[in-house]
């Protein structure tokens, strides 16, 4: 019979795992900046920004409430991109 105890740390061991391979794969996409949308869609960047979260989601990269950037993940682009041709978006 196997130890219970044994098997949260295995657990554990097993999510740790997980979230270093996402984060390995995270690494490898090439996640947009504000600027390369507003270039992509020929509008300003602050309309990039104005754009709700619920939306079109983005990732925070940095420090400091002067340093953070906005990366937004290209799967999130073409579903607000595909929901906007749809009329859905605001």
């Amino acid at each position: 019979m196997p130890n219970v105890a044994a098997v949260p740390d295995d657990l554990a061991t097993l999510r740790a795992k997980a979230r270093s391979h996402q984060a390995d794969i995270d690494l490898r996409v090439q996640y947009l900046k504000p600027r390369q949308l507003a270039a992509r869609w020929q509008v300003a960047v602050s309309t990039v920004h104005g754009i709700p979260r619920d939306l079109l989601p983005y990732m925070e990269q940095g420090n400091g409430a002067l340093l953070k950037r906005r990366r937004y993940h290209p799967d999130d682009v073409a579903a607000y991109e595909q929901r906007y041709r749809e009329g859905h978006a605001a």
